[in-house]
């Protein structure tokens, strides 16, 4: 069994650096989550991004974040860039899949995990 650590992945790059590290948003990467949060939940373009809502697992307070749609034979799926270490995706589970997508509008919407294939 080897004994290798999992790296974030958006530490590969210089540019992702500067708003990821060690699988947390970094202060400049807060500001743009909040941002494109903000944009996305607007309906703007693109298409592919949406503003996801879930109550934070320990505060109880709703959180937003910037998240990507991928529609794939139909069926939408959500996709974290870090992984199942991301926070909204452990508040997600902590809610029970329950969460609130907004794309313009506002969607109730409950969430299950999918297995890599």
């Amino acid at each position: 069994m080897s004994n290798t650590t999992h790296t974030d992945p958006a530490e590969r790059s210089a540019l992702m650096r500067l708003f990821y590290r060690g699988w947390r948003p970094t202060l400049a990467g807060r500001w743009v989550n909040r941002l494109m949060a903000l944009w996305s939940g607007l309906g703007l373009p693109p298409r592919l991004q949406a503003a996801l809502e879930v109550r934070g697992r320990a505060s109880g307070r709703w959180r937003s974040n910037p998240v990507v749609i991928v529609t794939l034979e139909g069926k939408r799926y959500l996709v974290s860039m870090l992984g199942p270490q991301s926070e909204w995706v452990k508040n997600v589970e902590a809610a029970h899949g329950d969460a609130v997508i907004r794309q313009g509008r506002r969607h109730r919407v409950h969430l299950v995990p999918v297995l890599p294939a």
